[in-house]
């Protein structure tokens, strides 16, 4: 039932795309809602919109056909600020099924938190985050030889 719920968010958005073979999906984690209170004590800020677009720039460099798939935990923020015609939020009310659709994409971008790692771990492929994350995501990243922006 979970993987078949996340099969169908991604099949929706490769029909809504008109998705071919070359088209590459990249699945998106956005956490915000509570590591604001978390984090205060090792991060300043929380990243924003200029890291997810670095970080989406960075697909679209080397891919000609991306489709990102945002799943969030705070989703009025990524629509105000995740808004390229490439970007699909798609995350459900169901943790399960939103880690079911990052495991099966062909790539990931990641904050913090282990939610997103253990999604790209899953995923495979390519990983970009940023070195300003959790100790956790940083050797993941380190070992896994995941790409930073």
């Amino acid at each position: 039932e979970i993987v078949d719920s996340a099969a169908q968010v991604i099949d929706d958005v490769a029909r809504n795309i008109s998705a071919d073979d070359d088209t590459l999906f990249v699945g998106v984690h956005v956490r915000r809602s509570d590591f604001s209170l978390y984090s205060k004590f090792w991060m300043d800020n929380l990243l924003n919109e200029t890291f997810f677009e670095a970080a989406m720039d960075h697909f679209r460099n080397k891919h000609s056909k991306v489709a990102f798939l945002v799943v969030t935990d705070d989703i009025p923020w990524c629509k105000t600020h995740l808004t390229s015609a490439d970007t699909h939020h798609v995350g459900t009310p169901s943790p399960e099924v939103d880690m079911a659709i990052m495991a099966n994409c062909n790539g990931s971008i990641i904050d913090y938190g282990t939610f997103g790692m253990w999604g790209a771990i899953l995923a495979g492929g390519e990983t970009v985050t940023s070195r300003q994350t959790f100790r956790d995501v940083r050797w993941a990243a380190d070992y896994f030889g995941w790409t930073y922006v």
